[in-house]
């Protein structure tokens, strides 16, 4: 089963003023005094939105396969078998993670990992998950 992630307003926000500053500054490398700078900065936009924000915004989901959750951000994928996740509890965590949301999920595993989720129907994932761990 499929879970798509929860995305807030503030990541929508981010993604596009990126994108706007993205072509602002190659705006910039045609029309602008300082060429290089301006070059560089564009290359810089391009590749944290291009290959980091953009991804993630279209491509973060949470699928359950037999015997992993696997988490899939951008053009990351981890996954982590049910029988090594420890716990799972609802989180406001701010800390850096695939979720794209403060609606979260923290989900411990191994013995020191924690990984960080936002699924949309996040109360109906805890249940499954929950339900495949035991």
């Amino acid at each position: 089963m499929k879970f798509k992630a929860k995305v807030d307003l503030w990541f929508h926000a981010v993604c596009v003023v990126m994108l706007a500053f993205t072509i602002f500054t190659v705006f910039l490398i045609f029309f602008g005094k300082y060429i290089i700078l301006n070059i560089i900065l564009s290359v810089f936009c391009l590749a944290l939105s291009g290959l980091l924000l953009i991804p993630m915004w279209l491509n973060t989901s949470y699928f359950f396969a037999e015997t992993s959750l696997i988490i899939k951000s951008g053009l990351i994928t981890r996954k982590i078998p049910y029988k090594n996740i420890n716990s799972i509890k609802e989180s406001k965590s701010a800390m850096a993670s695939s979720a794209l949301s403060m609606d979260r999920i923290e989900i411990a595993y191994n013995k020191f990992d924690i990984i960080v989720i936002a699924p949309k129907n996040k109360h109906e994932f805890i249940k499954q998950l929950e339900e495949r761990t035991k």
